[in-house]
């Protein structure tokens, strides 16, 4: 590949880890990334000739006319938030407004034209490499509390609650795309997924202004960090028809475990002047056993197309299987910190289907309109509608997400700008007072809606050579 793709690359790659997002581990889909693919929601299996194809199916990407580079990054986000914070009381607003810089989905992939057809001057054999944000998630959440009387113990009256997250994923690898006629097309594609997760949660709780005899305090923090290296594998196929249609489908291997490291740490303190009682708990573990598994998924999709006006839509549909691992595994002898850690480290998913669907119209030679919808609906089991619960649960929050694109074309640039929104909603089960049980307390769970829609702007190039 040229030194001119090579150079974009690696400059794609820098600008997208350099900044953070937003996703979390209950849903399997990603939001739209790529170019043309965020005009159709993400229904891009069918099509997939830009160098996104990498992603979306390395069949698609022998349906490039020349050699192509493409950037492409979501960098500014606005959301807002409500529901889950009653559940803290109400020194938490129901609804807040958050607004920052993010960067969420990302690319930077190139695709090089390796053997064409002297006949039909179609491209036969066609090479790509590239890199890819397709989920990344940053949170921070306060929270200040007063215990009611009878919640209150020794050492606890008022809690402070702190949760810090941070989880990125991140792809780097290439696939190749084979055309074997006219209408059927095959493709590979292998990608190093690499996964940082760091997440703490800090509990302070006091009752030296609760009223109880004597100032005393507890306190528990939990840092969990895992770095993981796996290979993710896609095979792909594509059928074309001469009438308009294209049927795609490609099928996502099992993730290969490559490497992976975690660390944990548990602290718990406690001092109770009044009864001359106090407690003292640290572990740190390192370079511990983590795990990510990514299971089984398959997406097939199709797509129609028109000449008069140059019109084009697409569907998709996925299915992702169930996947069940524990992000860290403590070593023999120490099991029983499983019991003092206060963060969520095994994770269960079920089965869950998702759709997208798409339309572009292109009304004239140099630029394009695009709409899409997609759904990413959650894999956690399902919260009862019930007062309380005995036990921590994940969330179960679908999400639906609505994409809007134009498009500008010149001789070699294709350059799209557009907006997307997204929406979700569902439930979680949080304590009352959050943190309560790693003090000493007993969590009273709750079920607490959720409700959140996020904004933020596209902006993609294609440069064609």
């Amino acid at each position: 590949m040229s030194s001119r793709v090579l150079a974009v690359l690696i400059g794609g790659c820098l600008v997208a880890v350099s900044h953070r997002g937003w996703a979390d581990d209950q849903r399997y889909g990603d939001l739209p990334l790529g170019g043309r693919a965020v005009a159709f929601g993400g229904a891009f299996t069918a099509l997939a000739n830009d160098p996104s194809g990498l992603y979306y199916n390395p069949a698609g990407i022998v349906d490039v006319r020349r050699n192509a580079i493409q950037v492409s990054t979501n960098f500014y986000g606005i959301e807002v938030q409500g529901g889950i914070a009653d559940a803290f009381g109400a020194v938490v607003d129901v609804e807040r407004v958050a607004s920052s810089l993010d960067l969420l989905p990302a690319t930077a992939a190139g695709l090089e034209v390796w053997q064409q057809d002297p006949e039909t001057e179609l491209p036969t054999t066609v090479f790509g490499v590239g890199t890819f944000i397709p989920s990344s998630s940053s949170e921070e959440r306060s929270v200040v509390d007063t215990l009611e009387e009878a919640e209150r113990f020794p050492g606890c009256a008022r809690l402070a609650y702190e949760r810090s997250l941070s989880d990125r994923r991140f792809l780097a690898g290439g696939g190749i795309g084979h055309r074997l006629n006219r209408r059927w097309s095959v493709g590979f594609s292998a990608f190093v997924q690499y996964r940082s997760l760091r997440d703490r949660e800090e509990i302070l709780c006091s009752d030296e202004e609760g009223g109880l005899d004597g100032p005393a305090f507890s306190t528990a923090d939990t840092r969990v960090s895992v770095d993981v290296f796996s290979l993710r594998m896609s095979f792909g196929a594509l059928a074309r028809f001469e009438d308009g249609w294209r049927f795609g489908a490609m099928l996502v291997a099992p993730s290969v475990p490559l490497r992976g490291t975690g660390g944990l740490r548990v602290r718990r303190t406690r001092a109770l002047p009044a009864t001359g009682r106090t407690e003292f708990v640290l572990s740190d573990l390192e370079n511990i056993g983590a795990e990510t598994q990514d299971g089984l998924s398959l997406r097939i999709g199709g797509s129609k197309s028109w000449d008069d006006p140059e019109a084009t839509v697409s569907f998709d549909i996925a299915f992702y299987a169930p996947t069940f691992y524990d992000l860290v595994q403590l070593p023999t002898g120490q099991e029983r910190l499983e019991q003092l850690v206060t963060l969520l480290t095994r994770v269960r998913r079920e089965p869950v289907l998702d759709f997208a669907l798409g339309g572009e119209i292109r009304p004239e030679t140099n630029w394009v309109l695009g709409a899409g919808f997609f759904t990413r609906f959650s894999s956690a089991p399902g919260i009862p509608d019930r007062e309380g619960f005995e036990e921590d649960r994940l969330a179960r929050a679908d999400e639906f997400g609505l994409t809007l694109l134009g498009g500008w074309f010149t001789t070699h640039n294709i350059t799209r700008l557009g907006l997307a929104l997204t929406y979700r909603a569902g439930a979680d089960v949080v304590p009352r007072y959050a943190g309560l049980a790693a003090v000493g307390g007993r969590n009273r769970y709750v079920r607490a809606d959720v409700e959140a829609a996020a904004l933020w702007v596209f902006v993609s190039n294609t440069t064609r050579y």
